[in-house]
């Protein structure tokens, strides 16, 4: 099913708008959602006011302004949403005069029926999508034109050169705009120029060609007077009656073999490949930490009403400790697919390796060597500890595995400098300092197929029940996540070395947070929560933990309801808690129209996601907090009771 446009009516005359509102939402087919304002300068408002529409559908015949100047002020205040124009009767001159001011149509009220006007409505939409994509493609090339690495010329049919883009300046040695009316014989040795010539009018005259237009080996000829060999194809084109042709050059003087072209055109396929799967990946794991929510909470429900001798909760524990599991797995998905909630904090690399080292030797074993090359200065990165802390015991477990028969494991920390010319797998490389982890290990290593394939969730040459084939991909992750880059080297029988990138930090000493005001567990609770959700399972474990609790709590299954709800309720709303995707209106969407309702609603999001996998919320300032699913009853409470009980300051902290 496609999904709904929505349409912001402006029509001053209440009959003709309920007209128009009837001939779009008659039909069974859902695809119209209608705003409709009486007054221009509401519509006005809401559009300078980036209020998301597909389409304006706008009376020119408004008592506020009048033909043009309303839809002008439309224009102006909203120039990329497409305008249809209704007018009250045939007029050409008006008609002419709002196409050329860029309305998409120009419909006559009563003489159109229900289903011309949706099909003009979609026709607009479509319209103007497509001369988006075709302004959007014509700056894709002028940026390609302009910084390709590869010589891009256009000759007229009389050889005159009419455009030549900087990389074939450079590669003739001439300033910028000096190969521009020049023939194409100026880049020819001399000896070349006849046959040049007399090749192309035998072509213009017979079509006849005697070179490879695809690739063609010649020989250049630059400013200097300097011989070199070039790779050049050739096109025809035709453009507004004249015939073109156009030439990608490229010298081969000294150029890369062809293995450096199918690395890095297989580098390009990997990384999409992995943004691929990182993204089903996401949606996976947003989708199961719905279901584990579910699962987590009616367990602890089902448990605080059994007596403590029962032999069902020993069952229910089962339950949870399978969620746990279930969960850490989510938890790995979330960061190789780059979703997860990342708290940084400004560490010293060298001193949290020496503090993990303890826990390192106990998870390697007694048959691994564990040898430390710490920089003698100290190093500070800006990272979550608790995801640092991942990297090292994947790493630490993934080398254990590759020396069965024992050996050694080397941590290496240093300052490094990327110039930004090297390659992390199909990623471009962001100069400037960097702090270096290295770990390196004597183990049986990895054959160029499996370091291939090394980063990619569930990928793994353990035998069955030795791993989830996740590890790595969970350290891929949050090193991308964290703003990194990783490197990984090997050859069989000559071990593997993984170094990781991350941007070096200034060091700096964290100020202690004041703690949050709770109240006692036992004080009256009279506060109203506005909790929205759309998988009902949620929302009825929800419902029923914070009704227990002892808060009033509304419930809505999308933004639209919860509007509906929050205007018709009398009294104040102390705290929205919205699911962050949801089908229509996210909650993000939501928080932002609730704001004039109820402005001093707290803010509490919830998801599988993290808030930076699903936008920024800036808009509301910092008031707006998170809770990450799947999360217990208990924690739900606990939020809650923290985010109510704190002051104004402490809560949007």
């Amino acid at each position: 099913m496609q999904p709904s446009l929505r349409v912001l009516l402006v029509e001053d005359n209440p009959f003709d708008a309920h007209r128009v509102k009837e001939a779009l939402l008659g039909s069974s087919d859902p695809s119209f959602r209608v705003h409709w304002l009486s007054r221009l300068e509401a519509a006005i408002s809401q559009l300078a006011a980036g209020e998301a529409y597909d389409l304006v559908l706008l009376d020119v015949g408004l008592a506020e302004a009048w033909g043009t100047d309303a839809l002008s002020q439309v224009v102006a205040a909203a120039p990329l949403v497409p305008v249809v124009v209704l007018a009250s009767q045939s007029d050409p001159a008006l008609e002419g005069a709002v196409l050329r001011l860029g309305a998409e149509d120009c419909l006559l009220k009563g003489r159109i029926e229900p289903g011309e006007l949706r099909r003009a409505l979609v026709y607009a939409v479509e319209r103007r999508r497509a001369g988006t994509v075709a302004r959007e493609g014509a700056e894709v090339y002028r940026l390609i034109f302009e910084h390709a690495s590869d010589g891009m010329l256009t000759i007229d049919d009389r050889g005159t050169l009419r455009q030549a883009n900087p990389a074939a300046e450079r590669i003739f040695g001439y300033p910028p705009g000096g190969l521009l009316g020049r023939p194409i014989t100026d880049l020819m040795p001399p000896a070349l120029r006849p046959r040049h010539e007399a090749g192309l009018r035998r072509y213009l005259e017979t079509s006849e060609r005697r070179l490879d237009w695809e690739r063609t080996e010649m020989t250049g000829f630059d400013a200097q007077g300097r011989s070199f060999p070039i790779e050049i194809s050739f096109t025809e084109l035709h453009q507004e009656g004249e015939r073109l042709f156009t030439g990608i050059v490229r010298s081969t003087s000294g150029r890369r073999d062809d293995e450096a072209l199918r690395a890095a055109q297989e580098r390009l396929r990997r990384a999409q490949k992995m943004e691929g799967v990182g993204r089903l990946a996401g949606g996976v794991a947003h989708d199961f930490n719905n279901l584990l929510t579910t699962i987590t909470g009616f367990a602890e429900l089902a448990m605080a009403q059994l007596p403590a001798a029962s032999p069902a909760r020993a069952d229910l524990q089962e339950i949870r400790r399978a969620v746990d599991r279930a969960a850490e797995l989510v938890r790995q998905l979330l960061a190789f697919s780059r979703q997860q909630v990342l708290r940084p904090e400004v560490l010293e690399l060298n001193e949290v390796v020496r503090e993990s080292w303890e826990s390192l030797r106990q998870l390697v074993g007694p048959k691994v060597e564990l040898v430390p090359r710490l920089a003698p200065t100290a190093v500070w990165v800006s990272v979550d500890p608790a995801q640092l802390h991942q990297i090292l015991i994947h790493l630490a477990l993934n080398a254990r595995d590759a020396m069965p028969r024992g050996g050694q494991l080397t941590l290496e920390t240093s300052l490094a400098r990327l110039r930004g010319d090297e390659s992390a797998g199909a990623f471009d490389v962001r100069a400037g300092p960097y702090v270096l982890l290295a770990v390196h290990d004597s183990g049986v290593g990895m054959s160029a197929e499996v370091l291939r394939h090394v980063f990619e969730p569930f990928f793994t040459t353990k035998e069955m029940g030795r791993g989830s084939g996740l590890g790595l991909s969970t350290v891929y992750g949050i090193v991308k996540q964290s703003q990194g880059y990783i490197w990984a080297d090997s050859q069989r029988g000559r071990g593997s070395t993984f170094r990781i990138y991350l941007p070096a930090a200034e060091s700096a000493v964290a100020e202690a947070e004041p703690p949050l005001a709770v109240r006692a567990a036992g004080e009256q609770l009279h506060e109203t929560v506005l909790l929205v959700e759309d998988e009902d399972a949620v929302r009825s474990l929800v419902r029923q933990v914070l009704a227990a609790a002892g808060y009033r709590v509304l419930t809505a299954g999308d933004g639209d309801e919860a509007l509906r709800m929050a205007s018709e309720h009398g009294h104040g709303i102390d705290l929205l808690l919205t699911d962050l995707v949801m089908p229509g209106m996210t909650g993000r969407e939501l928080a932002l129209q609730l704001q004039p309702l109820h402005p001093e609603t707290r803010i509490l999001f919830m998801s599988g996601y993290s808030t930076a996998a699903y936008g920024e919320s800036g808009e509301l300032g910092e008031r707006a907090q998170f809770l990450h699913k799947p999360f217990t009853p208990e924690a739900l409470v606990r939020r809650v009771r923290e985010l109510l009980a704190a002051p104004p300051a402490a809560a949007s902290a």
